[in-house]
């Protein structure tokens, strides 16, 4: 699920995940993770900033370039990300 608002005036996606498939929570670990690592070493380039995350949702971002991201390719037989 995706939902917009706004902390502190300023725009965020919230991404909560709605499936205890351990294929889906790898993934939000994943982007968990990846968000981590570009706070500690930002790329080159503006990226959306993860501004909280918890066990129940997925990052929170904010910035003009926040949006929703899924899996590009699910493994065999799991369903795709809506």
């Amino acid at each position: 699920m995706v939902v917009l608002g706004r902390r502190h005036g300023r725009p965020v996606v919230v991404k909560a995940l709605c499936t205890e498939d351990p294929f889906w929570r790898e993934v939000f670990a994943r982007e968990i993770r990846t968000c981590r690592a570009m706070t500690e070493r930002p790329p080159p380039v503006r990226v959306p900033k993860m501004v909280h995350t918890d066990a129940s949702a997925r990052p929170a971002r904010r910035g003009r370039h926040a949006h929703a991201t899924r899996a590009r390719r699910p493994a065999p037989g799991q369903p795709a990300a809506h």
